[in-house]
């Protein structure tokens, strides 16, 4: 008896990593596969080992045929809602608009165009938009680098890659310069 236990022990040990892994961890969960398992080992059961092969190959089957049809899934929904997305992003610009008594205008007519008039370019400066003088002061002590970073992060809505791109540097180095640019802002 005492040699069965010693060997199921220094079984247990030499595969602790075995005993480990998740789909492991399920299956020895039900207690008939524990029982067969520690049956083939302690006792050199054939019968116990061949049926613990076969449930194994069942429970493995499963569990990859659930993990095919999850990411089948995933992708499947991915798939129609970018199909989805695409739809609803269509726009038909060259569909004429109803306005009676009108010329007939499109779409397309009506969407903003990305100039600014010079007006609107004089209104939105950034010093203007800051409260205070200190915080003024401070702005117009900044480089033409950082000025223009603060510029097209505030206006233009621009994220660090885009700006990265206009100023011929890294984003990393975007990111860093209006970081700065804000806290001394925030220091005024």
């Amino acid at each position: 008896m005492k040699n069965r236990e010693k060997k199921w022990g220094e079984f247990i040990q030499e595969n602790g990593r075995f005993f480990q892994e998740p789909v492991i961890q399920t299956f020895l969960a039900v207690d008939d596969h524990w029982d067969l398992l520690k049956a083939a080992i302690e006792q050199n059961d054939l019968w116990a080992s061949d049926q613990l092969d076969q449930r194994f190959e069942v429970y493995y089957l499963r569990v990859r045929m659930m993990r095919y049809i999850a990411t089948l899934t995933r992708l499947y929904v991915n798939t129609y809602d970018q199909s989805k997305r695409k739809q609803r992003s269509l726009l038909t610009f060259d569909q004429p608009v109803d306005a009676e008594g009108e010329e007939q205008l499109k779409q397309g007519d009506y969407t903003p165009s990305l100039e600014l008039a010079l007006d609107d370019a004089v209104v939105r400066e950034v010093p203007e938009i800051l409260p205070t003088e200190a915080m003024q002061r401070t702005y117009r002590s900044f480089s033409d680098t950082r000025k223009n970073v603060m510029h097209f992060y505030t206006f233009d809505q621009l994220n660090d890659k885009e700006i990265s791109g206009i100023l011929n540097c890294t984003p990393q180095n975007v990111s860093k310069t209006r970081r700065k640019a804000l806290a001394q802002l925030q220091g005024s």
